[in-house]
């Protein structure tokens, strides 16, 4: 649980950096979903890091980049704070989620959407990103 905060801003930060506060909010509202539905992991860490979920972990050189680039962001860099702080108001309970529980989302641009979103409940677009679940019951 020590770097939850950290994996989860990082995480955020990679997926969300060049998008709107509300859009990194809903990013750590998918992380926190994935964590409550247990099949991703028993902490925030090890939600984020779990193999082919969030490309920014996986071995790439492309989206190595991208996970280089915020390790290299300065401390107190705006943005950096407030992905940490979108994951601290989610770990705390404090985060209204927006995305209907979504488990899963893509960039709504996409030519074409993945193959696994035939299979999911599309919950809508939310700024940039389709949010997804494959639960039965949407609570």
């Amino acid at each position: 649980m020590a770097g939850d905060v950290a994996i989860g801003k990082i995480t955020v930060f990679c997926e969300a950096s060049n998008q709107p506060p509300a859009t990194r909010r809903d990013v750590a509202s998918v992380l926190m979903n994935r964590l409550h539905d247990g099949r991703w992991g028993s902490t925030l860490a090890a939600v984020c890091l779990k193999r082919m979920q969030f490309s920014e972990w996986d071995a790439d050189l492309v989206d190595n980049k991208n996970l280089i680039r915020a390790a290299e962001t300065p401390d107190g860099d705006p943005i950096m704070s407030d992905c940490e702080n979108a994951v601290e108001d989610a770990l705390s309970g404090a985060l209204v989620d927006g995305t209907g529980n979504a488990l899963f989302y893509h960039e709504a641009s996409m030519s074409v959407y993945p193959d696994w979103t035939a299979k999911m409940t599309n919950l809508g677009q939310r700024g940039p990103f389709v949010f997804y679940t494959d639960r039965q019951t949407i609570s």
